[in-house]
């Protein structure tokens, strides 16, 4: 289905019909009805993306996830892992440019680095842990008044 992500009901800023509150209601307790996501890692993963899962997946507990998400929270933490990977290589061979018999390139270390940066980032999003993702996610937004004769009228 394409268009816009969905949005919980309470961060909506449409005005809806009851109908449409009414369904709308019944799908957000859908998604509490599969089951929890794991709190321990698969199996597949290298440690440094188990000590990310671990780390992360209290706080996804408290977001509306479910072991159905498990396979995007493992791509996270493995990029994740990529990331950290690629950050020590770095460190190591000698920054982001490195000299060759050719001359000087950029470390293939760095392209690693920031494609891992980028899927990371992007998973990220997906889950709801940047704080931009997080808001859409638990923050109502505030509904704006569209009556300006409110302030004239008094509420006695």
């Amino acid at each position: 289905m394409a268009g816009r992500p969905k949005k919980l009901l309470n961060n909506s800023t449409r005005n809806n019909t009851k109908e449409e509150i009414i369904e709308k209601e019944r799908q957000e307790a859908e998604l509490n009805k599969f089951s929890k996501i794991d709190s321990e890692p698969p199996e597949f993963l290298d440690d440094i993306a188990k000590e990310e899962y671990r780390r992360v997946i209290p706080y996804m507990q408290e977001l509306p996830i479910s072991n159905l998400d498990q396979a995007q929270l493992a791509q996270y933490c493995s990029f994740y892992s990529d990331f950290v990977q690629a950050s020590e290589l770095i460190t190591r061979t000698g920054g982001v440019v490195i000299e060759t018999e050719k001359g000087s390139k950029v470390n293939p270390a760095f392209t690693a680095k920031e494609k891992a940066g980028t899927r990371m980032q992007q998973a990220a999003n997906t889950l709801g842990l940047t704080i931009d993702s997080r808001l859409r996610i638990v923050v109502p937004e505030d509904k704006k008044d569209d009556d300006p004769f409110k302030e004239f009228v008094s509420d006695d």
